[in-house]
């Protein structure tokens, strides 16, 4: 499904996109925009400038995204078919995450056994069945001992598509239960994600946060949540409104001021309790904007460019290979340090391992799951 994208010039001043307020199938070309920035943010601060980009932001950004698409996406079936049919739902997102991911899984530990430091099965399990995440937190992934230059396991940036696959697994049921009565979902929704902060101080208050939050799904499942809210207001007859409310340049302003207070703030409590939080809150008028209306048109064409929209199309191979860029740059170099010849190997590798998945793994499998009622 293509989008045709006309001349920002020709649009009146901050005119609503109507026809993507709803719940359809419509490809909102801004949103591949946008992953391209978060897989930027990830891969910049991956590649040494962390202490300047904030990468944990780019994640946090994916999170919303996931939450937004997905829950749309399913709406639009329900009005489309009546029904949301979750054995295709399944099927169809094991045909988007999995193939790529066995692949990178295979790469992976591959690479850990030539440097002496073979995968566990434990390390192995947690990968091909989406606990990452908890397998970090509870019995972390190898460290160099001195012997390999490696900092830590490839296999450990798969805690993120864990926390999605938990939610893949779980919000589809509870949308099919409360879908037709959006404004009890949306109760639900804001429920939840209040519990989640709540129990985020409530781990730091008792010290048994033991280094979870930024990770567990049960720390961070909020962030995606606050993506599914908004799919799930814009399917109100109120939507409209309340992106109109949202893209008004002070309500956007304030969406940019609050991001920006949580870059800057950096102290420990806010950072792993109230920033998540706050981030979700500010990325609600800032999406919307950037999406469903045209009052940035400049930054929304940015985001509309075939550059972004390619990055963002790959960005989800680049964020499974690129960690296995790294442990190959760290092997030649025979350092950890990101020197310019590190990033010499880096970035063409981390290129030529997400070309190969996109196009030998991604795409072909865009065919089949079709087949289980993919509209993309």
């Amino acid at each position: 499904m293509d989008e045709s994208v006309s001349s920002h010039s020709a649009r009146p001043a901050n005119r609503l996109n109507i026809s993507s307020l709803t719940p359809s199938f419509e490809y909102l070309r801004p949103l591949d925009g946008l992953r391209a920035c978060a897989i930027l943010l990830v891969f910049i601060a991956h590649a040494g400038f962390g202490n300047y980009v904030p990468g944990a932001f780019g994640v946090t950004l994916f999170f919303f995204i996931s939450g937004l698409l997905i829950t749309r996406l399913l709406l639009a079936e329900l009005i489309q078919t009546g029904d949301i049919g979750l054995k295709n739902f399944y099927v169809r997102r094991l045909l988007r995450l999995y193939p790529a991911m066995l692949a990178m899984i295979i790469v992976s530990s591959a690479l850990a056994y030539y440097v002496g430091m073979p995968v566990t099965s434990g390390e192995l399990f947690s990968a091909l069945f989406y606990y990452v995440n908890y397998q970090g937190i509870y019995q972390l992934f190898w460290q160099p001992d001195g012997a390999s230059p490696m900092r830590s396991h490839p296999l450990g940036i798969l805690w993120s598509l864990s926390v999605e696959e938990h939610y893949y697994l779980m919000f589809p049921l509870l949308l099919s239960l409360l879908a037709r009565n959006p404004r009890r979902l949306l109760c639900v929704l804001f429920v939840i994600t209040f519990a989640v902060l709540l129990w985020r101080i409530y781990l730091i208050g008792t010290g048994s946060a033991g280094g979870r939050i930024a990770s567990a799904t049960d720390t961070r499942l909020d962030s995606i949540l606050y993506g599914a809210a908004l799919a799930v207001v814009l399917s109100l007859d109120s939507g409209r409104r309340f992106v109109e409310f949202c893209t008004q340049l002070p309500v956007f302003l304030l969406g940019v001021g609050l991001l920006l207070f949580s870059f800057v703030v950096r102290d420990a409590w806010f950072r792993e309790t109230l920033r998540y939080s706050i981030q979700g809150i500010a990325l609600i008028p800032i999406v919307s904007t950037l999406c469903f209306s045209d009052r940035l048109p400049r930054l929304r064409s940015l985001l509309e460019s075939e550059i972004m929209v390619t990055i963002g199309l790959w960005s989800y191979s680049i964020y499974l290979f690129h960690s296995i860029a790294i442990k190959l740059a760290e092997i030649i170099t025979h350092s950890a340090v990101e020197t310019p010849a590190w990033l010499a190997i880096m970035i063409p590798t981390t290129l030529m391992l997400s070309t190969a998945s996109y196009y030998g793994i991604e795409r072909p499998m865009r065919a089949l799951r079709r087949h289980f009622g993919s509209r993309r």
